[in-house]
């Protein structure tokens, strides 16, 4: 694997000493891509909710990087897992931002009434992995389509959405 890199696998292991580690730090990586990826879309006048739409569409692309997330993700759901804390610091990250999209949306009189940004960021993330783990699933069903990720996310927030004013 090294190799690749054009590092010895020696040198491989003093940076990245565990497969953990190494994926990991190419998570990070992920995380700070799609980061810039978000921001940008936001910076364009899109919510942070219509960005992570485009994050599932980018995702659908990128199945490999969506696996060692998935897997990780699950593993480092027990406490002594070297990513745990990681993971905790991503999830705290991601349902902050939803959350406070889902004020904003709320604030702006778009959501329905009943929608409750408090609650929603979280399902929101929630609803994202899940998706992620189905679409995964999905490629197996040839030559069934795959779930199509990005417009589930659209279905569910359409369903969020007040209806527009009549004139």
């Amino acid at each position: 694997m090294g190799a690749r890199a054009g590092i010895s696998h020696t040198g491989l292991l003093h940076y990245f000493p565990t497969k953990a580690h190494l994926l990991m730090a190419v998570l990070h990586h992920r995380d700070e891509v799609d980061r810039l990826d978000l921001d940008e879309d936001v910076a364009q006048g899109v919510s942070f909710i219509e960005a992570m739409i485009h994050l599932a569409e980018r995702n659908a692309l990128r199945r490999p990087m969506v696996e060692a997330f998935t897997v990780l993700a699950a593993a480092a759901t027990t406490p002594d897992h070297p990513a745990h804390a990681c993971f905790r610091i991503h999830y705290n990250d991601a349902i902050a931002s939803a959350t406070q999209s889902f004020r904003e949306l709320k604030a702006a009189g778009t959501l329905r009434p009943e929608v409750d940004p408090e609650r929603e960021g979280a399902q929101w993330i929630a609803l994202m992995d899940g998706l992620q783990t189905q679409w995964l699933q999905s490629l197996a069903d040839y030559p069934r389509a795959p779930l199509d990720m990005a417009a589930e996310l659209r279905y569910r927030l359409t369903a969020m959405l007040a209806a527009p004013p009549t004139s």
